[in-house]
């Protein structure tokens, strides 16, 4: 099984800088925040709790044409970003390895099978799911029959209906 070396190791060059990166604007958003938490006045006379930047009110926010609130600032988004992809990237890497060590061993219980079935040391099992799976083709194959005849004469139609729509909605 690849463990955590495997992982670990995976970041090295490329993927390893864009991680970097991607605390370093973790850690530069949290520094924006703290910046902005500790000049303001109103910072130095309240608990940090009641400080601007920690409210939210979402009733008076409005959206931007960007996509962000209003109320978010630099070190808001550059927390998101960077947090956002570091945890992509880390959970993106532990799925590659877990579905490398999936496959491997599949393989290897795959390969194991096959041998012992040609030495005659186990009977095969899969005899009975492979009948049984060509009987559900075989099944699946005469229901798309009668899809397929109504479909062929339905489509050219439709998307001649679907042009022509297209065709109208253009100037």
């Amino acid at each position: 099984m690849a463990g955590t070396e495997t992982v670990v190791s995976s970041f090295a060059g490329l993927k390893g800088g864009l991680l970097f990166f991607a605390g370093i604007l973790a850690l530069a958003g949290l520094a924006l925040n703290s910046a902005d938490l500790f000049s303001s006045k109103e910072a130095k006379e309240s608990p940090p709790n009641d400080s601007p930047s920690m409210k939210v009110d979402w009733a008076d926010q409005k959206k931007s044409p960007v996509g962000y609130s209003v109320g978010y600032s630099w070190g808001d988004i550059a927390i998101r970003i960077g947090l956002s992809f570091g945890v992509a990237m880390i959970f993106a890497s532990l799925l590659r390895a877990f579905l490398k060590t999936v496959i491997t061993v599949g393989l290897i219980v795959g390969a194991v099978c096959w041998f012992l079935n040609g030495r005659g040391l186990i009977d095969p099992f899969w005899l009975k799911f492979d009948l049984s799976a060509r009987e559900a083709q075989d099944w699946l194959f005469a229901q798309t029959e009668s899809a397929k005849g109504f479909l062929a004469g339905v489509l050219p139609s439709t998307g001649a209906a679907i042009a022509g729509f297209l065709f109208g909605l253009r100037r």
